[in-house]
């Protein structure tokens, strides 16, 4: 959440742009001159959203033809606070959709950063026939637990899409990893490790990984 990850977020997604493909960043003309996507200071060649805050990229995932930006945003103001997982797609990198937002704050907390992968073999029984699970890992960041001065603020938390990261759903035995006690307990990365046949979770417990 700090501000080497909001500049990497404007400085190092090469390639991830507001394209002449979006209906908000067509070429100039009287409409495209008042649109978001013309202001004088709007990165042109880096991904950015409509309006309001964001922050470091996550989830970054490719399914079927499309690959998937999440990232940490704040959709109701330009500062930070109120931290949701925003949504774009593109189908070369270069050229992105702004999507709906994908995860809100619920009881748990805020929905801090985390990683997303597409489960092929359904591994966690959350796919149908036909239809694998776009899974995504995050933190979940109490505020209220965090005014009280407790440790437990941070816990890993599971969502889960059918339909493409279209909409999502929230595991419902919601915190699937509990925090260990670290006041700081979050970003978890996760990745198929093929030999031992199972997932591996990297995440951040204050000064170790």
């Amino acid at each position: 959440m700090s501000k080497k990850y909001f500049a990497l977020v404007l400085l190092g997604l090469a390639g991830c742009q507001s394209s002449p493909s979006h209906p908000e960043a067509t070429a100039a003309s009287p409409a495209a001159t008042a649109s978001p996507y013309h202001e004088p200071y709007r990165p042109q060649f880096h991904f950015s959203p409509r309006e309001n805050w964001m922050n470091d990229p996550n989830g970054l995932v490719y399914e079927n033809g499309t690959y998937h930006l999440f990232f940490q945003q704040n959709p109701t103001a330009p500062v930070a606070g109120n931290i949701h997982w925003g949504h774009a797609t593109s189908a070369d990198l270069v050229h992105w959709q702004q999507q709906a937002t994908a995860l809100a704050p619920d009881s748990l907390g805020l929905i801090f950063s985390g990683s997303a992968v597409l489960d092929a073999q359904n591994t966690s029984g959350l796919g149908q026939p036909g239809r694998p699970a776009l899974v995504a890992l995050y933190t979940s960041h109490s505020e209220r637990k965090e005014k009280l001065g407790r440790q437990d603020v941070e816990n890993q938390s599971l969502a889960y899409s059918l339909d493409h990261g279209q909409t999502w759903t929230k595991y419902a035995r919601n915190p699937v990893l509990k925090n260990q006690g670290s006041r700081d307990f979050r970003d978890p990365k996760v990745s198929w490790y093929a030999r031992g046949k199972k997932w591996l979770m990297a995440l951040s417990a204050h000064d170790h990984i």
